[in-house]
C-alpha cells in the first residue's frame, strides 16, 4: 500500500493506492491548527490520550476552539467517516497522521517527513520529532524517559555500548601483554 500527497491549491490531496478518489484536506484555521499542535504534543508526552480521536477529526474535516479552549470537531465528518469505511487500520493511519501533520507548522514538510520515514510509527516519530523541533520544544524537557524517549530509544538501530573504568576490556589480558608488564 503506497500513500501519495500534493499540494493543491490550498488543500493536501492524500491518494491511496487502490482507491479511486483522494482524500481532500483543506487546511485550518491558525488558531485551531495550533490548539491541535499544543493537544498533540501533550498526547505525545504522556498526557491523557482520550481526545485522540476527537483531534484526527478535525484534522481531517475541520473543526473549532470553544472559548474554555476545547477543541470541538464539525458535526459533518466526510472524509473522517470515508476513511471509517474504506481503508483498513494501517491505511487510516497513513492518512489521518499526514492530514494531521499538514494542520501543524510543518505544513507538507511535515506530511512529507512521514511518508518518507515509511508511514506508520517510524514516519509518526520522524515527524513529532520535527514538530517539537519546529516549536522549539525540548523532547527532553516534555518527557524525561517518557514515550517519546521510549520511541526514539525503539526506533535507534544501535545500542550504546559502555567501557570499564580506565578502558580496558573484561577478560584476560593476552600472554604477550603479561609478559611485557612483568619484564
Amino acid at each position: 500500500m503506497t500513500v501519495t500527497a500534493a499540494q493543491v491549491g490550498r488543500d493536501l490531496h492524500l491518494t491511496v493506492e487502490g482507491v479511486a478518489d483522494p482524500f481532500v484536506i483543506a487546511p485550518l484555521p491558525g488558531r485551531v491548527g495550533k490548539a491541535l499542535t499544543d493537544k498533540y504534543v501533550e498526547f505525545s508526552a504522556g498526557g491523557d490520550a482520550s481526545g485522540m480521536e476527537e483531534l484526527l477529526m478535525i484534522s481531517v474535516d475541520g473543526g473549532t476552539v470553544a472559548d474554555d479552549g476545547a477543541l470541538i470537531p464539525h458535526p459533518d465528518l466526510p472524509n473522517y467517516q470515508r476513511i471509517a469505511e474504506e481503508l483498513s487500520l494501517a491505511e487510516a493511519q497513513d492518512v489521518l497522521l499526514p492530514a494531521f501533520f499538514w494542520q501543524t507548522i510543518l505544513g507538507i514538510r511535515g506530511v512529507n517527513i512521514y511518508l518518507e520515514a515509511g508511514g506508520g510509527d517510524a514516519g509518526g516519530v520522524k515527524a513529532l520529532w520535527a514538530l517539537l523541533e519546529a516549536t522549539a520544544i525540548s523532547p527532553s524537557r516534555t518527557s524525561p524517559s517518557s514515550v517519546l524517549e521510549t520511541l526514539t530509544q525503539s526506533q535507534a538501530s544501535t545500542r550504546p555500548t559502555s567501557t570499564r573504568k580506565g578502558g580496558r576490556k573484561p577478560g584476560r589480558q593476552p600472554l604477550d601483554r603479561l609478559r611485557r608488564k612483568r619484564a
